[in-house]
């Protein structure tokens, strides 16, 4: 079967499908063919662009979304802390002025005090963070702490005279 026959075969009959075969078949020779026209390679690609351009549209939106949530998380984290700054912050200066106006506290009171003390210093230390007025109100705290503690051990070191 010679070009010729092969044409007005496709001319005379409605064979769509060995049409198709034929082509592919023309596309394996150019494939193998050392002129290195690939076809094949270049539908492939096509293809997997066409396959793969719905994918890297959702994964470029799902970055876009976890930017945001980071930002979200990001701005949560230190509003947070922020707050939490302002309530021993709050905490120290409510306390310093109580015992500034003779409040006597409890032992257990004042450890609280001192370690919301030691945690606000800590955190103004790691950050940075001048803290004037309650450095000098944290130091009212310390004062008072102190002066209950050896209130505490003197009248403790009596009564055990006292009992011997």
């Amino acid at each position: 079967m010679s070009l010729n026959d092969i044409l007005l075969y496709i001319k005379d009959g409605d064979n769509k499908f060995i049409i198709l075969v034929i082509i592919m078949l023309l596309l394996q020779l150019i494939e193998i063919s050392p002129i290195q026209l690939s076809p094949w390679s270049a539908i492939r690609k096509g293809l997997s662009r066409l396959l793969v351009y719905d994918i890297q549209q959702e994964i470029q939106q799902l970055a876009m979304e976890i930017k945001t949530l980071n930002y979200k998380l990001d701005t949560h984290i230190t509003e947070s802390i922020e707050a939490d700054l302002r309530a021993r912050r709050s905490t120290i200066l409510r306390a310093a002025a109580d015992i500034a106006a003779g409040k006597d506290l409890n032992e257990e009171h004042l450890n609280y005090l001192v370690s919301e003390c030691d945690a606000y210093r800590q955190y103004c230390k790691n950050n940075n963070i001048q803290n004037g007025v309650a450095k000098v109100n944290m130091e009212i705290i310390y004062k008072a702490y102190k002066k209950k503690m050896e209130k505490d051990f003197t009248e403790g070191g009596l009564e055990q005279d006292e009992s011997n």
